[in-house]
């Protein structure tokens, strides 16, 4: 068997001089290539820290309750790191917007609106604030005045802050479950949007039909009550209204206005209000209704 022999390429059959030719152009060309990289790298890297080219400003507009110095020590501390450890973040032409928004989301709750918007180096951040509509106020009601850690909720169930001691009938107080499963409060929401925008609008059907409602219970079982305004002799219990979230809430108004329209109720819901236990909404077409020592139906 003859032996093996290396295989001939075609450079060796080209003069050395010429095969070393090419091979210092090709290193000049990668060489070429590779300054060429760092001279772009290095103009983007020089560009981007150009002291007028940085936000040189922050402002912050419709805030009331934020605080001013709060938002911009937030943004401030946003923007004062660089992405791949070499471009400044408060370059305006590639500041971090979208981060930005949500960290400011985050970090104040109490703002329902955030657009950060860019003027020439100045950051304007617009915010509009939430408004307090109701309080939340824990998991389970108390029929005592006592001081307890109210939070403000907005009209469509979203809690975003701590809210200060109000006596009763300021605001319409909530307890009971929250839909949302993280654990803080602030943020959270206490029913989706449609199930809470339907019961605050009952709410204030009944409120304007002479049942002012002060407190809102939601039961973990469905079972939904309205606590009605204390009687003016303090040491009665207040009435209720029991209801359950699965009923049409339009029926629910209706029926119990009817009934409060109609004898015996129209009467005594006016004369003996302070002897009222209950009115009970949890049946089709019927209010039942109790009375301290008395049951009736309508």
């Amino acid at each position: 068997m003859p032996p093996q022999g290396r295989r001939l390429m075609r450079d060796d059959f080209r003069p050395t001089h010429i095969v070393e030719r090419k091979r210092k152009k090709a290193k000049r060309m990668a060489f070429f290539v590779f300054l060429t990289l760092l001279l772009v790298v290095g103009g983007v890297v020089y560009v981007s820290r150009i002291p007028s080219l940085k936000i040189s400003s922050i402002e912050v507009e419709g805030n009331k309750v934020i605080d001013s110095n709060d938002v911009k020590d937030t943004v401030t501390q946003t923007l004062s790191g660089k992405y791949f450890f070499v471009f400044p973040k408060d370059n305006f032409l590639i500041y971090p917007s979208r981060e930005l928004l949500g960290i400011l989301e985050t970090t104040f709750p109490r703002a329902e609106y955030i657009n950060p918007k860019l003027e020439g180096q100045k950051l304007v951040i617009e915010m509009k604030e939430r408004g307090g509509r109701f309080l939340w106020c824990g998991d389970v009601p108390t029929d005592k005045d006592v001081d307890e850690q109210c939070y403000f909720t907005d009209g469509r169930g979203y809690i975003f802050d701590k809210a200060p001691y109000f006596s009763d009938n300021v605001y319409l107080k909530i307890y009971g479950t929250r839909v949302s499963s993280i654990e803080e409060i602030i943020g959270s929401k206490i029913l989706s949007e449609e199930d809470f925008k339907n019961v605050v609008n009952l709410r204030a059907i009944l409120y304007e039909n002479d049942m002012h409602a002060t407190i809102l219970y939601l039961k973990e079982d469905g079972d939904y009550e309205f606590w009605l305004s204390r009687p003016s002799n303090e040491s009665s219990d207040r009435p209720k209204i029991f209801f359950s979230k699965k009923s049409d809430f339009s029926e629910i108004a209706s029926n119990l206005i009817s009934a409060l329209e109609n004898e015996p109720l129209k009467t005594d819901f006016k004369e003996k209000y302070s002897s009222l236990l209950y009115l009970d909404a949890r049946f089709d077409n019927k209010v039942f209704f109790k009375f301290k020592e008395s049951e009736n139906a309508e």
